[in-house]
């Protein structure tokens, strides 16, 4: 179910009653006359079901508990408020699939396109660009034309980095040793694919140095010669890796793995069916000491439509909670929610979608989780009111109910408090 305040989505809510039951959401709201509405955002039918909405009634209450952090009438002023979108890009042109690390005393965004896109805030809400993560293309992918320069993760380790350092990296060095994970296209593999590469930097800002496509175990290669980046004998064309240290120091890296073979095939095409997927990566994080375990296959007929990927994995409690992309991200697109008992064990989708397009917000999703003063934030993309527009850096509240699972009120587009 949706509730829209004044034409923008301010609320979904899953409906897990077949009898009347009441529903609650708190928003923010000016003084004065407001237009509610309430709709079913999936009505589809089956030779089961038809599945339908009626509201009996619709009661507003003054509420000033937990989940707010101020009453409405005192966030009037502007200082106390932020609006999404946070930042649109240099000049305008969007910052898509971002992922925001906190480090040397302040947030620091990455996004696709370029050369890697890059900005920095004091605050979450107020973005300077910081140019390019990169100052050219790495050597393993194509050097003219496009290269799906896509999603690019960092992570800051206690290592040194490898290497001697660049004349534009020694004068920014903090001392550690700050790993991205990127995607980029390989045309010399058979078939073309996308691949995960690893670059190093000693300042979260880069410049980072390109160290190549992400090696297996002893630099081995599958059946089609392809690095364990690019794939394996029965899935290949990696994108969007995500990197998470476990409590014991273990470091993983998920990912999106593109198509799918049942039996092995040197050099063949294998039919494009997604799943995410994992590695465990060696204590410096730049290559993997274990081979690739998919978690999570697509639901082709659900809101996903056939596509998985942007995963990010947190600890929450006793469990793995791995959120995750789909949809098209040219048109309708969103996020959803799975856990696990362990970081490499396969994964069970929970009330998804977690965050869907809205009135206002279109494509919303390709989303990471950074922690503020007031909570935990996703922050991710989603385009103005149409899906010709670009998709633009937003950031929303995420909050756990009392099992643990998680909730937001993503995506919107009217004043929210500051985090």
């Amino acid at each position: 179910m949706g509730i829209s305040l004044d034409g923008q989505t301010v609320a979904r809510l899953r409906l897990s009653s077949r009898t009347w039951r009441s529903y609650g959401r708190q928003s923010i709201a000016r003084e004065g006359r407001h237009e509610i509405s309430v709709r079913l955002l999936n009505p589809r039918s089956t030779r089961r079901c038809s599945r339908a909405l009626e509201v009996d009634s619709v009661t507003l209450t003054e509420h000033t508990g937990p989940r707010v952090t101020a009453t409405p009438k005192a966030l009037v002023s502007s200082s106390d408020t932020f609006q999404n979108p946070v930042y649109a890009g240099p000049a305008g042109g969007g910052f898509a699939d971002p992922m925001v690390l906190k480090a040397d005393g302040r947030y620091w965004a990455y996004a696709t396109g370029g050369l890697f896109l890059t900005a920095s805030s004091d605050d979450l809400v107020h973005w300077t660009d910081r140019g390019s993560a990169m100052t050219s293309r790495p050597a393993w992918t194509a050097q003219t034309g496009e290269w799906n320069p896509w999603a690019p993760s960092v992570i800051e380790t206690d290592q040194e980095c490898p290497g001697r350092l660049s004349e534009e990296q020694s004068g920014l060095s903090t001392g550690r040793c700050y790993v991205m994970y990127f995607t980029a296209v390989n045309p010399s593999v058979t078939p073309r694919a996308n691949c995960i590469g690893v670059a190093t930097s000693t300042w979260p800002g880069g410049p980072f140095t390109d160290r190549g496509i992400l090696q297996g175990q002893g630099e081995t290669v599958d059946r089609s010669g392809r690095p364990l980046g690019c794939g394996d004998d029965f899935g290949y064309s990696n994108i969007d890796a995500a990197p998470f240290v476990d409590r014991d120091g273990t470091p993983y890296l998920y990912f999106s793995t593109g198509h799918h073979c049942d039996e092995p095939a040197p050099n063949a095409e294998c039919p494009w069916d997604r799943e995410l997927s994992v590695v465990e990566l060696a204590p410096d994080m730049l290559s993997a000491v274990r081979p690739r375990r998919p978690l999570l296959r697509n639901e082709a007929d659900f809101w996903e439509n056939g596509i998985v990927e942007n995963p990010w994995v947190s600890r929450v409690d006793d469990r793995y909670e791995l959120l995750y992309s789909g949809g098209n991200f040219r048109r309708a697109y969103g996020m959803g929610s799975s856990s696990a008992v362990a970081p490499t064990d396969i994964f069970t989708r929970g009330a998804n979608p977690l965050l869907a397009d809205g009135d206002r917000v279109k494509s919303a999703g390709g989303g990471s989780l950074v922690e503020a003063p007031s909570g935990t934030y996703v922050a991710y993309h989603g385009r103005n009111d149409t899906y010709e527009q670009p998709r633009t850096l937003r950031i929303d509240r995420l909050g756990r109910h009392a099992d643990g699972s998680p909730w937001t009120d993503a995506p919107t587009s009217m004043p929210q408090p500051r985090p």
